[in-house]
């Protein structure tokens, strides 16, 4: 992680949490992604409005009027809302599913205009029957929430050609009367219009709560810069000053293996040191108590008591690691949870540390900097272990750290 980290972002902060200095300023990356789930859910659930009240409709205008529409009206309409449920159940959308929503959509549409070729009481509106203009509308408003890329822009554009492409390429091969539908046709102008908006809001936004992110990452590092001074007092006093004591009550002469070993050892935990840890514990407390200080979350998946039952040196150096991990995540990445991921197996234990933060380009990080090379990565190979870094501006960082569950000999 070098002298990066972190994992996924957090839009919230659990309650009552002291470690929480800075909880009042709302990430733009969570209003933005709040939003657009608010949006997702109102497109979603006017759909399903839409086509459940038009379903009804049928089956009154047919029970009042038998004839005036098609029996099997109503039928048609359950392909239409299986639409906006699956908008909803894959969000976010990968390619696969796309295209196959939008041929289920361009389907459904096809349908119910093949209906309202059928029917007396909607044929005389041809393409811009009140059904159809409503599904088109919500379609448009839909395509508009899911998309990611352009505000709405892109999405009402995409949804509009769509749904009014499906109704008009039926209505050619059924004989349905062609009318401009100029409902639709609004609703798609106003959506992007309004969708354009989006971009301009955000930025202005941004500049508005630039001073207030700049003060929350300033105490962010000055908590994690004290604890770490506070830390590197104990262990060296622990460590190294305790051992050069001891060296200097001993008789003159050589150092012996064990000597040697122990005082290589002190030196190597005292070079950089992440935070105050937790007096005792098991590693999830220890942990929490790091991600606390440095005002983030700590989000686990899997069972961290894997960790805890590696022989001790492994063990330790497996704890000290993720502390550095923890540290580096509050220090650069930028954002307000961590997330830990467990894997074990017979031979050794894995901990995926998984972010979403800034980034960095492990190339350009100085030499001088041991949060990476010594803190994570030279701990972990003394025990046998490897450490694989994934990280790039923008995208975020991974960093693997595995160890076996054997000591090293």
């Amino acid at each position: 992680m070098g002298d990066q980290g972190g994992t996924r972002p957090s839009a919230g902060t659990p309650e009552g949490d002291p470690g929480r200095a800075a909880g009042w300023i709302f990430p733009m990356d969570a209003a933005v992604a709040t939003t657009r789930a608010g949006l997702l859910a109102a497109g979603v659930g006017f759909g399903l409005v839409t086509a459940v009240l038009l379903a009804l409709l049928a089956v009154l205008l047919d029970l009042v009027e038998p004839g005036s529409v098609p029996p099997w009206t109503a039928a048609a309409l359950v392909p239409v809302a299986a639409v906006f449920v699956l908008a909803w159940w894959w969000d976010p959308l990968s390619v696969p599913n796309g295209v196959a929503l939008a041929l289920l959509t361009a389907a459904s549409l096809a349908l119910l205009t093949f209906a309202v070729a059928q029917s007396p009481a909607a044929v005389v509106g041809g393409t811009s029957a009140f059904p159809l203009t409503m599904l088109k509308a919500a379609v448009i408003l839909l395509a508009a929430a899911a998309d990611r890329r352009s505000g709405g822009v892109l999405g009402a554009l995409a949804g509009y050609l769509l749904a009014e492409g499906s109704v008009l390429l039926t209505a050619s091969m059924t004989g349905l009367p062609l009318r401009l539908d100029g409902p639709a046709l609004a609703i798609m102008l106003g959506t992007a219009f309004v969708g354009g908006f989006f971009p301009i809001a955000r930025s202005r936004a941004r500049r508005a709560t630039g001073s207030l992110e700049d003060a929350d990452r300033r105490a962010r590092l000055g908590r994690s810069r004290e604890v770490e001074r506070r830390e590197l007092v104990a262990e060296l006093h622990d460590t190294v000053l305790g051992d050069l004591t001891l060296l200097a009550l001993r008789r003159p002469g050589p150092l012996s293996e064990a000597e040697r070993g122990q005082l290589t050892a002190s030196l190597a935990s005292s070079a950089i040191l992440p935070v105050l840890r937790a007096d005792e514990g098991d590693l999830r407390s220890r942990l929490d108590a790091v991600a606390g200080a440095g005002g983030l979350v700590l989000v686990v998946d899997g069972d961290l008591s894997e960790v805890d039952a590696l022989p001790e040196s492994t063990r330790s150096a497996m704890a000290s690691a993720l502390e550095q991990c923890v540290v580096n995540v509050a220090r650069h990445a930028r954002i307000d949870a961590v997330r830990l991921g467990i894997r074990s197996s017979p031979e050794s234990v894995e901990v995926l540390v998984d972010d979403e933060g800034v980034g960095f380009d492990p190339a350009a990080v100085p030499p001088d900097r041991f949060g990476l090379s010594e803190s994570i990565r030279g701990r972990i190979e003394r025990e046998g272990g490897v450490v694989e870094l994934r990280s790039a501006p923008g995208e975020g960082t991974r960093v693997l750290i595995k160890v076996p569950r054997e000591a090293a000999v």
